[in-house]
Formats: C-alpha cells, sequence, structure tokens
C-alpha cells in the first residue's frame, strides 16, 4: 500500500497543489505549545501546508489552525462544558464555523491517529454519537477520503 507521503507527492504533481510549510516551522509550533505532531501529520504539513484542494470546504490550513482554531476550540469547549470529552493531547486538524465543529487528532494515538469530528454546539444541546464521533482510524484514511471524494465530485 502507498504511504500518505507518496499518495500527497502524486497528488501535488497531478493538481500542482499545496504550498509546503518547511520543517523549521512545523518544529517551532511543537516546541510552542510542547507536542509532538504524528509523523502521517508532520508528511502531510510538508507536502500540503495551507493549500489542498480536497479539504477546501473546511478551514484546515495550517497558519488558520495554529492561530485561532486551538485557541476557539478550547474556548468554545470551556463555554459548553464539554473540556472533558477531549484528551489530554489534542490538535485541531480543522474547523468550521469559528470552531464551533472541530476535527481533531489525539497526539497521543500514535503515528497515524484517528480523527475525530465534534460538533460542540449541538452536541451540547443534544449529546449524540451524530454529532461527536471517530470519523476515521487513521488520519491517512481521512485524507485519502479527501481526495476520493474530489476526485469523484470535485469542488470549487
Amino acid at each position: 500500500m502507498e504511504s500518505l507521503k507518496e499518495i500527497l507527492k502524486n497528488w501535488k504533481q497531478k493538481y500542482k497543489n499545496g504550498e509546503p510549510i518547511q520543517v523549521s516551522e512545523i518544529d517551532k509550533i511543537e516546541r510552542e505549545y510542547n507536542i509532538t505532531f504524528p509523523r502521517v501529520y508532520r508528511d502531510f504539513l510538508e507536502a500540503t501546508g495551507n493549500d489542498f484542494l480536497p479539504l477546501d470546504n473546511i478551514v484546515f490550513e495550517f497558519d488558520e489552525i495554529k492561530k485561532t482554531a486551538q485557541k476557539n476550540a478550547r474556548e468554545n469547549l470551556k463555554e459548553y462544558g464539554l473540556e472533558h470529552l477531549m484528551p489530554e493531547h489534542y490538535w485541531v486538524i480543522a474547523e468550521w464555523d469559528g470552531s464551533e465543529v472541530i476535527w481533531y487528532i489525539d497526539l497521543d494515538q500514535g503515528d497515524d491517529p484517528p480523527v475525530y469530528g465534534l460538533n460542540i454546539v449541538e452536541y451540547a444541546e443534544e449529546p449524540d454519537e451524530w454529532w461527536y464521533e471517530k470519523e476515521f482510524n487513521k488520519f491517512s484514511d481521512w485524507v485519502n477520503e479527501a481526495i476520493k471524494e474530489y476526485e469523484e465530485h470535485g469542488h470549487s
């Protein structure tokens, strides 16, 4: 099976899309937040950075994620009393609507961790698994599915 790194390399060659993030920038963020990103997430950032067409319908751009999504998600979780749902070390990888909807990875779940989705507002009103679930068993599966959907249906 092709690695995520290879898949993203082929993606970039095919679509000429993706502005990589320098390793030094990734290292800086890890130091700033006192975290270590999983290997596949680092590979993703190094390959696509702030521009990856299959995820253009949600906010995933690293600049936005590191600046506001982490802060907004934590504030929203606190406001709605849902901090207890989150693992100790997590990183929001994408968000929607001011981080009222987030996708995140648990940084303690290996080099290719699951992707979880949480609609904070809806879950606070109606705690149902529909609003909070493991969406993919691996981050690489999340990216592969985004590519598959993009190639089948496209987005503008």
